[in-house]
């Protein structure tokens, strides 16, 4: 990670979190240290359930602190949902592989941490770690959220071959890592995904649902997915490297689905049945 800081985004899952506690993460390695992030406009830092576009926003969540070395967080005395997600930054110094620390949970509480590319790690209470991997410039992390799924329904997942700036960009199942997270899929309620079939292609992503896919409003299906890019081209000139660039995406489904798609760290947009541009 060189010798200068680096932020790393990281999403903190939470489940069966008890009301009126006090929980924390407290980070013991020397070098890294929580963060809010720069501060960008499009950059989500520290948020509460990012992904929540149009959907419940409530979680017994009464205050929440963040400090160099301690996350802390206090829910509630009133019947909230015991599960929520929050986003933050690690900023890392020294060419650092792993974090270390300590977490004070209720007993029945969990955390799934995940790193961009990474498969999430389950914490509960008591010493935690999570490995740091070499960032992977030619790949980029998608996660996409979906709701009002039903039973025997498509959605089609589709892709601008080129980005803004001419680079190639497809699908892929993410760089050739031990601990790389490749295409993940899971419910919000923790049940498995009703989906039956997945067709995957450079451009393309589709998904039928199967007999077991229903349409309640709190069911979400979320996918973890993974984009490559290929080499800048020549549009924009010799500074086209330092422009920014973008990349396009479109979802193919019923109009009572609603999609919404997060591109690495920046802030999360609804996605329609035309390409919508997000930043990389």
């Amino acid at each position: 990670m060189g010798g200068q800081a680096t932020l790393v985004p990281i999403v903190l899952e939470f489940s069966s979190v008890a009301r009126d506690e006090n929980l924390s993460i407290e980070l013991n390695t020397p070098g890294i240290t929580w963060s809010m992030g720069d501060a960008t406009d499009s950059e989500v830092g520290l948020s509460l359930n990012p992904m929540a576009l149009g959907g419940s926003q409530s979680s017994c969540i009464q205050r929440v602190e963040l400090a160099e070395s301690v996350f802390a967080i206090q829910t509630g005395e009133k019947a909230a949902s015991g599960s929520f997600t929050l986003s933050a930054f690690l900023r890392c110094q020294n060419d650092l592989k792993n974090v270390d620390g300590y977490c004070s949970l209720n007993i029945e509480g969990k955390i799934l941490a995940t790193l961009p590319g990474q498969q999430p790690v389950e914490w509960r209470r008591g010493p935690i770690s999570i490995a740091l991997m070499e960032k992977s410039e030619n790949f980029t992390a998608v996660r996409l959220i979906l709701r009002g799924l039903k039973a025997g329904k498509s959605v089609v997942v589709r892709l601008q071959p080129q980005s803004f700036l001419g680079r190639s960009v497809r699908w892929s199942l993410g760089p050739p890592l031990v601990l790389g997270r490749g295409l993940g899929m899971r419910m919000s309620d923790g049940s498995s995904p009703g989906v039956s079939q997945l067709l995957m292609s450079e451009s393309a992503i589709e998904l039928v649902c199967g007999p077991s896919m229903t349409a309640a409003s709190t069911r979400e299906l979320a996918l973890e997915l993974c984009v490559q890019m290929g080499d800048s081209s020549t549009r924009g000139g010799n500074d086209a490297g330092n422009q920014p660039d973008w990349l396009s995406l479109m979802v193919e489904r019923d109009p009572e689905v609603t999609a919404i798609a997060q591109i690495g760290i920046q802030s999360p947009k609804y996605v329609v049945d035309a390409f919508t541009p997000f930043a990389l």
